[in-house]
């Protein structure tokens, strides 16, 4: 959250306060020197590009506890607990992110293997969405700890992907060859 709050501080100095040749400390400190009328317009202003900025702030956050695995979204200054379901997806991507998970009745009974191969294809439909990169870092949190996935892993789990997808195309054409029907009148 302290970065959060940095984000925050930076973006009032840098788009409200600097222009006034201030900066959050600066206007702390001689506020009871100034006209109140300004300060409160200042005040305003801050309040404003503070709400503003949090509005467009999306965080997932994921830890394990003695109770199991828990993860949290906060969004809009506001945390929510996303335990329930087993995933949780942010930003552009997240629609067709979150429709893979659903799709893969993805849930906290998944293996290890499946779990990762439906992040792993979640990522890549998310990847689809504007803005969306390519990277992709996956850590395992689990009463051991974490673990990364190296890079060689990942490029792994990303060739099983292109394989389900590839099986998945066979699969369909070869159902519509044999159930071809003659839309024709």
């Amino acid at each position: 959250m302290e970065g959060l709050q940095e984000v925050v501080r930076e973006t009032i100095n840098r788009q409200v306060l600097s222009p006034h040749d201030l900066d959050l400390n600066t206007f702390n400190q001689i506020q009871n020197q100034m006209n109140s009328g300004v300060v409160q317009g200042m005040y305003q202003d801050i309040m404003e590009k503070k709400e503003e900025t949090l509005s467009q702030v999306n965080i997932l956050l994921a830890g394990v506890d003695g109770n199991g695995g828990h993860l949290y979204n906060i969004l809009h200054n506001d945390m929510a607990r996303n335990d329930s379901i087993g995933y949780l997806t942010v930003g552009s991507g997240g629609e067709p992110a979150n429709s893979t998970f659903i799709r893969n009745r993805y849930d906290d009974s998944c293996s290890l293997s499946d779990a990762l191969l439906s992040v792993t294809e979640a990522k890549s439909q998310a990847e689809e969405a504007q803005g969306v990169g390519r990277e992709m870092d996956i850590a395992v949190i689990s009463e051991d700890g974490r673990r990364d996935l190296d890079e060689t892993e990942v490029s792994e789990l990303r060739d099983i992907h292109d394989e389900i997808i590839e099986a998945e195309m066979e699969a369909r054409n070869e159902t519509v060859e044999q159930n071809s029907y003659d839309f024709s009148m």
